[in-house]
């Protein structure tokens, strides 16, 4: 399984890391800005390799070494509706959201970052 995690925070970056991991998916792809997931997003279905998942903060820089924009996941979220890119979305936010038409949401807790279980309850692992 390959997935590319869209997050400004290499702390949350490794436990998102983590948890998958233990899922056993170790095929991550890590980007900081809005901008380089559309492009990371858009070279992988060109190369016929894309991705089966994506997590997504929704607060995080539209451009590389930008400042933090609260629309970022929404705008990255809307460009790849209107592309028709139909490849499943968690939203993984400090924030507690409900977004439509996305697989889920689930909430960062900086004192508890053990995502392991919130994962399990969304991402199937083919084996």
């Amino acid at each position: 399984m390959r997935v590319l995690n869209v997050e400004d925070d290499p702390m949350k970056h490794d436990n998102i890391k983590r948890a998958l991991n233990r899922m056993g998916i170790t095929d991550i792809t890590y980007v900081e800005c809005e901008n380089d997931a559309m492009i990371s997003v858009l070279d992988s279905i060109e190369n016929n390799t894309p991705y089966d998942l994506i997590i997504s903060d929704m607060q995080f820089p539209l451009f590389s070494n930008g400042k933090p924009d609260d629309t970022a996941g929404e705008t990255f979220i809307a460009e790849l509706q209107e592309h028709n890119i139909d490849i499943p979305i968690i939203v993984c936010s400090s924030f507690r959201l409900n977004i439509p038409n996305i697989l889920g949401c689930v909430h960062y807790n900086p004192n508890d970052p053990d995502l392991y279980e919130e994962f399990r309850k969304l991402i199937v692992v083919k084996k």
